[in-house]
């Protein structure tokens, strides 16, 4: 399972450590790579159920990743590590709610472009406000 590679990529490291993060160009490439496929199925499944149904399904998986969230923390062993299962059940619904939203961006015609720089305002905004903490 996909998600098994994932949680263990860390290797034991730290959860704000980023790991695998520093080397941007990888993740870069791995975005690339995948990204027009993604995007194809998501216009097929999208496509087969429609608007409603899907936009409910993101409400459903939305819910589902709070969920996966809030087990995650409370699967906190005394070592500090969190429970691999719970680790592998948040990653699968992270994915749940992207592949939804991108579907949610397919039905409300959202231009890619437009997204991205509204998502690139956002990090923009908190980076200037953690500037102004001192951090």
């Amino acid at each position: 399972m996909a998600t098994n590679a994932i949680n263990t990529q860390c290797g034991g490291q730290s959860e704000t450590d980023l790991c695998g993060f520093e080397e941007y160009e990888n993740v870069k490439n791995a975005i690339n790579t995948q990204c027009r496929a993604v995007l194809s199925k998501c216009k097929i499944i999208a496509g087969t159920y429609g608007h409603e149904p899907q936009s409910r399904m993101l409400q459903e998986e939305a819910a589902e990743l709070i969920q996966a969230v809030s087990k995650y923390y409370r699967s906190a062993r005394p070592s500090g590590l969190k429970d691999s299962k719970a680790a592998d059940n948040l990653v699968e619904e992270m994915a749940d709610v992207i592949i939804m939203i991108i579907q949610e961006l397919m039905f409300l015609q959202i231009d890619p472009g437009l997204f991205m720089d509204l998502i690139t305002e956002k990090l923009d905004r908190q980076i200037h406000r953690m500037k102004g903490e001192g951090r």
